[in-house]
């Protein structure tokens, strides 16, 4: 589950205004603001209270649009349009929808949901956009653009899934908390994104986030208030929006934007429809108040027309991936990953798959899929139980395609692998050890890293034909730390420190660094079809995430094998501790990891 809380945007602090005010006047005329919800499926509550959450909140958007000709809406995800529809509107309603998605009022995100992309293969990139687009054709809509929030980056493949399904815009309001300041030639500017094969969507990238609108622009003031307090004191709305919106301004003169429009999101984690019901009267307060700008509340595709319009040929065009970050978190549950993989190699021969299936798969990739503790004091106990057991359920449902997995058995041919430090340093190559921290975000100096020993169960080194060798370990989870990360390490010496990681994505391959998206880099990358560095080919089973470190002025490559936590803060400030059953059910407590290398020369 993606533990990271798009409440910790609210601590970013804001680039420093311009001291002159003699600048030149500005070239925004148009604050194009999109109002929506947030889809987290598992993050507030349990994902089955989500459901019900977005099922209401689609109907009240739908009330709302009914009742003020100046309201607009956007169904962030797919996902939260099917779960109304599951409710068996009346058909009238439907009709209604329809018609004012057909007509401006109600967007439908081109996305089924807010997934760990870098994760997912070609198959499952192009099912995240068909299933939605496939909806929108058969009531004779065309959803042109998709919106990804909350997920800090996406591979560089994605731009082909997006135009293969007749999705033109794409809108990604990034939660960087955790992550680097995004480049400037993509941070809140409109580019086109080229995926490798040569498909290019038109991209916005907010990089603050998907809450902008009212935590910086101070729209609407009443959210504005509540949410940033140390930034918005004043109680007159008017001045409120002044105030955020002349800042914001000026952050864009100071870049030199040259466009005559900007998109804001409005929008939080489940919050559903009811804030967006003053949207249009705190735009005309301000409107009726101002030649310039103006605020329109809108669709991104409405921006994006304009945009592409009045720019769309001299705007630049940037290619490769800036994704990978969020889903180190997949290291919590290794099993749940092979049950997908294997059920989505079954599904992708079927001539007809179950749709019902797909779904199930793509909920699996959802952003905050991932079980363990909540995030602190968003659930009670009972409700992060729910929560655990029903995304259990989900993997469940996806098991049935295929039969359960045997454990593995120990090769023939394998060695074990020595379990005694090397003499003068904890640090020795091809072994596990433990850390509290997520090793992917912050390498972890020697004094961080403790050698694995009570919870490897066994390590071996297995020769396979042709060449190379199979290094595989053996973790029992119950008996790891409350907060452990295990990772794996291998000295790079020689030209394999220096080299450049040659990473497989779902459709090709990407370099590390000089590869990604207007040269963005996280320090690591993920591989879940290998990658190939210096004289070795890698390709792990439960080892997907990589970086390279130096430690004790030695250069090291870095595998996150195993994540997990057991402590808790619970709703209300309650403290807590799950056991491993509660916290991961359906999860080997006893599991295997692996890494395959093989000579890059073959």
């Amino acid at each position: 589950m993606t533990r990271f809380s798009p409440l910790l945007v609210l601590s970013l602090v804001a680039l420093p205004l311009a001291a002159s005010t003699a600048q030149k006047p500005t070239t925004i005329r148009t604050i194009y603001v999109a109002p929506m919800s947030h889809l987290d499926i598992g993050f507030t509550a349990p994902p089955s209270v989500v459901a019900s959450q977005m099922q209401a909140a689609v109907q009240q958007a739908l009330d709302y649009a009914r009742a003020d000709p100046d309201y607009v809406w956007n169904v962030e995800t797919f996902w939260q349009l099917e779960q109304w529809l599951n409710s068996n509107p009346p058909a009238s309603d439907v009709a209604d929808l329809v018609h004012l998605a057909r007509n401006g009022r109600i967007g439908i995100g081109a996305a089924y949901a807010n997934p760990h992309s870098a994760m997912m293969s070609a198959w499952a990139l192009n099912w995240l956009f068909r299933l939605p687009t496939r909806w929108g054709a058969e009531h004779g809509l065309r959803l042109t653009a998709a919106i990804l929030n909350d997920v800090p980056g996406h591979p560089g493949d994605l731009p082909r899934f997006l135009a293969a399904n007749g999705v033109r815009y794409l809108v990604v309001g990034s939660n960087l908390s955790f992550s680097p300041p995004l480049p400037k030639e993509i941070a809140s500017t409109p580019f086109w994104w080229r995926a490798p094969s040569g498909e290019r969507v038109l991209t916005w990238i907010s990089d603050r986030s998907y809450t902008e609108a009212f935590t910086y622009l101070g729209f609407d003031p009443d959210t504005a208030r509540l949410f940033a307090p140390d930034r918005f004191r004043d109680a007159d709305p008017m001045r409120v929006m002044e105030q955020g919106i002349a800042e914001t301004i000026q952050r864009y003169d100071r870049c030199g934007y040259p466009y005559d429009s900007i998109l804001a999101l409005h929008a939080f984690d489940n919050w559903g429809a009811g804030v967006s019901g003053k949207l249009p009267r705190f735009a005309k307060m301000w409107n009726d108040a101002h030649d310039s700008p103006k605020i329109v509340l809108c669709t991104p595709d409405a921006f994006f027309r304009h945009i592409e319009a009045k720019y769309g040929r001299q705007l630049p065009v940037y290619s490769g991936g800036f994704g990978g970050q969020w889903e180190t978190n997949r290291a919590s549950v290794p099993t749940s990953m092979r049950v997908a993989r294997r059920a989505e190699a079954l599904l992708r021969r079927e001539r007809r798959p179950d749709l019902k299936q797909i779904r199930n798969l793509l909920v699996f990739y959802e952003h905050s899929f991932g079980m363990g503790p909540p995030w602190p004091g968003h659930m009670t106990r009972d409700e992060a139980l729910q929560a655990n057991r029903e995304q259990a359920n989900l993997v469940a449902e996806l098991a049935r395609l295929t039969p359960k997995a045997k454990p593995e058995v120990l090769p023939p041919a394998a060695q074990p692998l020595p379990r005694d430090a090397t003499a003068g340093s904890i640090l020795r190559t091809n072994h596990l050890y433990c850390t509290s921290a997520n090793p992917m975000f912050v390498a972890p100096g020697a004094g961080d890293l403790k050698p694995l020993t009570d919870a490897l169960v066994g390590a071996w080194e297995e020769p396979l034909p042709g060449g190379g060798v199979r290094l595989w370990y053996r973790v029992d989870r119950q008996r790891l730390p409350d907060s452990a990360h295990v990772v794996w390490l291998r000295e790079l010496t020689g030209h394999d420190g220096a080299a450049t990681v040659e990473n497989r994505t779902a459709t090709g391959w990407e370099a590390f660094p000089g590869g990604q998206l207007a040269g963005y880099t996280w320090g690591g990358w993920v591989c879940p079809f290998g990658f190939r560095l210096g004289r070795w080919r890698y390709h792990g089973d439960g080892i997907w995430a990589f970086r390279k470190a130096t430690i004790e002025g030695r250069t090291w490559l870095m595998g996150l094998c195993l994540g997990q936590g057991l402590s808790a803060t619970f709703r209300g400030g309650e403290r807590g501790k799950l056991i491993f059953a509660e916290a991961y059910p359906g999860e080997d407590p006893v599991v295997d990891v692996s890494i395959t290398l093989r000579s890059s020369l073959h």
